[in-house]
């Protein structure tokens, strides 16, 4: 076979740095004992091994195989290299070589007798590769076929294989999907959608994918696929713009799809679910994210908003602090909001989740007319009512854990049939608005002790301990008064 140009440089780079004296002392590996010897000695001091030094070379990896290691080099011979058909692109790529050469050495010393059939084993580069054990006897790394095994050295072991060893590329998630007759449906719509560009790009994607049947259960499916807006703003909220593994679906998650749209995870009667639809297939892994199939084609809350004589679904949606403006009931939330200079935010896009103190809720409050004074107290105890995402009362499991704007976090409970947020009730739930969502609640939330606040609950009253700088000495109680006036104001 007639070496490649680059392949020719390597040979004579290695020729040159060999000395006379080296020369006549190569000797086979098989016959080498080579325990006051590094990997990189051994390599050196063998002619089928050439290019592999040279290779070491190019990329910088010289000190590395002489660290103590100990690691297992499996080292291509110089006909194992000549069978690359891109070896000059290689080689001329510094970081393409480097991680070439990383994915044939494995931390640690492993000789055959600790090799097992379909074992496999992590390389420095970050890859697995599987282990065969022939009937004969014979191993193969991947693809690689062992030619000599268990050359030892004083910071490992070598074991010269056949071939560079390869390994195989996943398909993308487009790739899998075609390939899966259960999700022709879906390819279809991603198809007619125009995404396919996307979920083939290197993402990385997490995608819950309707099965075809899922497909079937929705109403009016031939208008759906003919409607490129309406199909891709479907399609994209079920897609997530990071990996997420199965694993990594605890009850109570709440992740964004690539549309704007969060989902939320529950669990249900063993099975997983996001918003209505279970995971029937979870982790099929793709070269560029995960796909979990699931049994239903996932569907969002419609934008109702309510309120005591419930406003109809026709009527334009209004923001959270419109809405806030307009309830008589939520007025010394609205004055609180504008108090501490936040009408601005919760006027915003959001989304968020406002959990609302009525006006009976702040009239429990101790020092109310002098909380609404202190603007740095209150803006800190509103935003503690504040989350910068929406979660319905669909959404929110007994014991599940939410963050607010300000980082408290709220715990959700069930008492007697009503929702709890910390120690206040949902008294109306689910007002949606423009910007978000307003859950009314019966009492300013409190949070427990902590270096910042501190709250000791008595019968009705809160009295508060003394603390330079807080409202009648206490921080916590401005805190939960500037979160109640911000969810008074939505």
């Amino acid at each position: 076979m007639k070496k490649n140009t680059v392949f020719g440089l390597l040979l004579m780079t290695a020729n040159s740095v060999m000395s006379v004296s080296t020369r006549s002392s190569i000797i086979k590996l098989v016959e080498r004992k080579a325990q006051a010897s590094s990997i990189i000695d051994i390599a050196t001091t063998n002619e089928n091994l050439e290019v592999l030094v040279a290779a070491v070379g190019a990329a910088g990896l010289v000190d590395v195989l002489n660290a103590p290691g100990p690691f297992t080099l499996f080292a291509p011979t110089n006909d194992a290299f000549a069978l690359v058909e891109n070896l000059d692109a290689i080689i001329a790529d510094t970081d393409a070589l480097t991680d070439l050469l990383l994915n044939h050495v494995v931390s640690g010393s492993i000789f055959s007798s600790d090799i097992s059939d379909g074992q496999v084993v992590q390389t420095l580069g970050g890859k697995d590769f599987t282990i065969t054990v022939a009937s004969d006897g014979g191993v193969l790394i991947n693809n690689a076929p062992i030619v000599l095994a268990d050359v030892g050295a004083s910071n490992g072991v070598v074991h010269a294989i056949g071939e560079v060893i390869s390994f195989p590329t996943l398909p993308t998630i487009v790739e899998i999907a075609i390939a899966d007759d259960n999700l022709s449906t879906l390819v279809a719509a991603v198809q007619a959608a125009g995404l396919v560009d996307l979920l083939d790009a290197p993402g990385p994607y997490t995608v819950f994918a309707p099965s075809n049947e899922a497909f079937t259960l929705v109403d009016g499916l031939d208008a759906l696929l003919k409607d490129e807006i309406v199909l891709k703003t479907l399609l994209t909220n079920h897609v997530v713009f990071n990996e997420v593994s199965f694993s990594d679906l605890t009850e109570g998650l709440l992740v964004e799809t690539a549309g704007g749209e969060d989902l939320m995870v529950t669990y249900h009667h063993g099975m997983t679910m996001v918003n209505d639809a279970h995971i029937v297939m979870s982790d099929i892994q793709a070269s560029n994210g995960v796909i979990h199939v699931i049994d239903a084609v996932i569907t969002f809350p419609e934008p109702i908003v309510e309120t005591a004589d419930e406003i109809e679904t026709s009527t334009p949606l209004q923001t959270i602090v419109e809405i806030a403006i307009a309830d008589d009931s939520l007025s010394t939330l609205v004055a609180a909001v504008q108090a501490a200079g936040l009408v601005d935010l919760l006027n915003a896009p959001g989304p968020y989740t406002v959990f609302a103190p009525t006006n009976e809720a702040f009239a429990a409050v101790d020092g109310l007319d002098a909380l609404l004074k202190d603007e740095i107290v209150l803006k800190t105890l509103l935003t503690n009512h504040v989350l910068f995402f929406e979660v319905f009362s669909s959404g929110m499991a007994d014991g599940l854990l939410v963050e607010t704007s300000d980082g408290k976090d709220l715990m959700v409970t069930y008492h007697h049939d009503m929702i709890m947020v910390n120690n206040a009730h949902i008294v109306v739930s689910d007002i949606q608005a423009s910007n978000g969502v307003i859950h009314v609640i019966d009492a300013v939330i409190t949070f427990p002790e902590s270096e910042e606040i501190s709250i000791v609950e008595t019968g009705d009253e809160i009295e508060t301990s003394s603390s330079p700088g807080s409202f009648c000495g206490s921080p916590i109680v401005l805190s939960s008064f500037l979160a109640i006036i911000l969810l008074g104001f939505v």
